[in-house]
């Protein structure tokens, strides 16, 4: 596989998990090239991240034109974020769409709140990815987790 299909493999796995590893994440990141001349014991190790970052990175990473992807992200959004607090936007989000696609019976006005919420939010979202990623790369790295929309690998 290339660079390129890697990286695209990890962001499609970042998507399709609830909680991704930091290591899937550094890999996105970072490509392969960069993480095969690590040493195994300065390879990152897992850490849970909270519901507010994983939805950071996989929103960064949407592309909303996309029915699919736009479906699995609420589909994901709506299942993960049961029991947490409503003080949390993204967990707001999660339980408005629901309330007005749901107990409202008005899916339209619903997918019409997500759209307006989402482009309102996706800058604060951008800065989290952005303090996430200044976490796990080095400053060798020129690697861009943000408006991977294009899919195209330049930069890596």
């Amino acid at each position: 596989m290339s660079s390129c299909e890697v990286i695209a493999w990890a962001d499609e796995e970042i998507k399709a998990v609830d909680e991704p590893s930091d290591d899937l994440i550094t890999l996105s990141l970072k490509g392969p090239e960069m993480l095969t001349k690590l040493p195994g014991d300065e390879f990152p190790r897992s850490t849970n991240l909270p519901y507010e970052k994983i939805f950071a990175i996989k929103a960064s990473i949407l592309d909303t034109s996309i029915k699919e992807e736009r479906d699995k992200f609420i589909s994901w959004m709506l299942g993960s974020c049961r029991g947490l607090s409503l003080d949390i936007p993204e967990v707001r989000l999660a339980y408005d769409y629901e309330h007005i696609s749901w107990d409202c019976d008005n899916p339209k006005k619903a997918d019409e709140m997500f759209d307006e919420s989402f482009r309102n939010m996706l800058s604060n979202w951008n800065e989290q990815t952005e303090e996430l990623e200044g976490k796990c790369l080095t400053n060798q790295s020129t690697t861009r987790i943000l408006r991977r929309k294009q899919r195209s690998c330049s930069g890596y």
